[in-house]
Order: structure tokens, then C-alpha cells, then sequence
């Protein structure tokens, strides 16, 4: 209650990867290639970019709000850093004896934050974890945006829509390759 009294309602992007074997992982023998050290190699990516990463079980859900990232444009921000995480781990199983099975969710929605003392504490103002942890259940190594991440990028990621509501992110649209035929096309005018 006091990180909703004190703290700020932000809208934050969100990325759940769950490890669905993360059991078999923890007791797996030493060998040459450690999948607990590629998924922490994975979730580095979220830490470069500022976000706040938070262990649940065999969640690890990091968390994307501007009094953190210092950016508005953390829906977009979190997708790419999924699409990295997803790309980190594919390529350790391409090689790896045990592989890693994981699914990753991508959900937009509010919290309250609080910051004190250096340390960030986050509440869920609506059902925004409980989406999140859903959409990361139905994923099967891919990465899959909520309804309400799908809003929020449209036009920035090219997506498949599943039966199951979600939608398969295939990849990101990069349009500063256009940004200066568009500039120059703009002066033109």
C-alpha cells in the first residue's frame, strides 16, 4: 500500500521470459556450455537498458518505466530487448546438448512506482503481471506481444496474430533507413 500511496502511476512495458525447465537446468551436470549463464547473459540486454529485473519462480520479468529508463518510448524499448533475449538463447540451443526451453510475453500496462533509497518497488495497478506471466506461459520459444503491446507498436514490428489472441513478433521495422529520403523529400516540398 505504500508504493501506491507514495510512488507515480507510469505505463511501463513489460517482458516475462518464463523457463519452462529451469528444474532440469539447475540440476543439470557441469558441462562445457552453462544454460544458466546464457540466460543471464540474455537478460544483460534488459540491464543495458535500464530496466529493473525482477525474479519470480521461474520468471524473470524486467520492467521498462520512464523514471527508470529515463525514456517514453519504453513499449518499443522492451519489445527490442525481447527480440535480443529470444535471439540469445535460440542461438545457445542451435549448439548447446541441453537446451533451454522458454517462452517470452510482452505486455503494456500501468504500475505504481516508487523509488527510494536507490531501490525501485513496483505494484501492479491493473492485471498488467497476470497478463504478462499468461502471455509468457502460451509462448513456445518465441516471442509473443499482448493486445495491448500490439496497439502501442503498431507500425513499428511486423507481427502474426495466433488464435489464442496474441501476436508473434517476426521482426522490428527499422525506418532510419528511410529517414533521409524522407528528410530530403520533406524539404522539397
Amino acid at each position: 500500500s505504500n508504493v501506491i500511496e507514495n510512488g507515480t502511476k507510469e505505463d511501463a512495458g513489460v517482458i516475462s521470459l518464463k523457463i519452462k525447465n529451469l528444474q532440469a537446468l539447475q540440476n543439470s551436470a557441469p558441462g562445457d556450455k552453462n544454460p544458466l549463464e546464457n540466460i543471464e547473459e540474455a537478460l544483460l540486454k534488459a540491464k543495458e537498458a535500464r530496466a529493473k529485473i525482477y525474479v519470480d519462480n521461474n520468471y524473470r520479468i524486467a520492467i521498462f518505466t520512464p523514471s527508470i529508463t529515463k525514456s517514453k518510448d519504453n513499449d518499443l524499448i522492451a519489445v527490442s530487448v525481447a527480440y535480443e533475449i529470444a535471439n540469445i538463447i535460440n542461438d545457445y540451443n542451435k549448439t548447446a546438448s541441453q537446451k533451454i526451453e522458454f517462452g517470452i510475453g510482452v505486455h503494456y500496462g500501468r504500475l505504481a512506482v516508487d523509488i527510494s533509497d536507490g531501490k525501485a518497488k513496483f505494484v501492479s495497478l491493473d492485471n498488467t503481471i497476470s497478463v504478462l506471466k499468461r502471455v509468457a506461459d502460451y509462448s513456445n520459444g518465441n516471442v509473443l506481444l499482448s493486445d495491448a503491446m500490439h496497439k502501442n507498436t503498431l507500425g513499428k514490428v511486423k507481427v502474426d496474430k495466433l488464435e489464442s489472441g496474441y501476436w508473434e513478433l517476426k521482426r522490428i521495422v527499422d525506418k532510419t533507413y528511410y529517414e533521409e529520403f524522407i528528410q530530403k523529400f520533406l524539404t522539397r516540398q
